[in-house]
């Protein structure tokens, strides 16, 4: 299974095609179709052939990602995976570097990554209170939905990140464009008074 963030709105240059082609390239390598849930609409429409009603879901995140949205995909992804309905999810989602830099990412959610796996035989044993199973049982999901407000986090800031750099860019353009409009609306002006004097001194 695959999460995918992008976005619910427009003006954000390439930032839906690169993180839907990183995405297209699993599901055509995928022996058979995955289960998909996605945080917007945006770029649905190069995946468009591997979405059916019995494998998408749809959860929109706000430009200003709530813990409990974290908290309603948590539900959904943990609820197929205790169901054996999926055996692996894996998260796609922009990384932000930094204002001009970002990268798409996948990272799996579950099963655990093998760093929480003890592998030690020589390890100290200590003693938990409360007991380590009933502790694992309160600490594992919110590790789990901490992971999942990380990636809605950063997938936000990498969209208002490249919806900034696409907005000076229009910006830019537009200004370049007035300037030389600007200039060539002056030169005609110019070119009709010089015109106007010549006929006038020329009787």
């Amino acid at each position: 299974m695959y999460v995918v963030f992008n976005s619910a709105k427009g003006m954000v240059g390439g930032y839906n095609s690169e993180i839907m082609g990183k995405t297209l390239q699993l599901l055509e390598a995928a022996e058979k179709p995955p289960f998909l849930m996605t945080t917007g609409t945006r770029g649905l429409v190069m995946i468009d052939q591997f979405i059916h009603d019995d494998n998408f879901k749809m959860i929109t995140v706000g430009d200003i990602p709530q813990f409990k949205h974290t908290e309603e995909i948590y539900g959904h992804l943990i609820g197929l995976y205790q169901d054996r309905v999926v055996s692996e999810i894996n998260l796609i989602y922009t990384e932000y570097l930094s204002p001009v830099k970002n990268q798409v990412v996948m990272k799996r959610f579950l099963p655990l990554d093998e760093e929480f796996a003890v592998t030690d035989p020589d390890r100290t044993e200590y003693e938990f209170q409360p007991q380590p199973d009933r502790m694992q049982d309160r600490i594992f999901p919110l590790y789990l939905k901490e992971k999942l407000y990380n990636c809605a986090l950063h997938a936000k800031t990498s969209e208002q990140a490249v919806r900034m750099r696409s907005m000076d860019s229009a910006t830019k353009n537009a200004d370049g464009l007035l300037n030389d409009l600007s200039k060539q609306f002056n030169r005609l002006r110019q070119n009709t008074i010089t015109q106007q004097i010549t006929e006038i001194v020329g009787g």
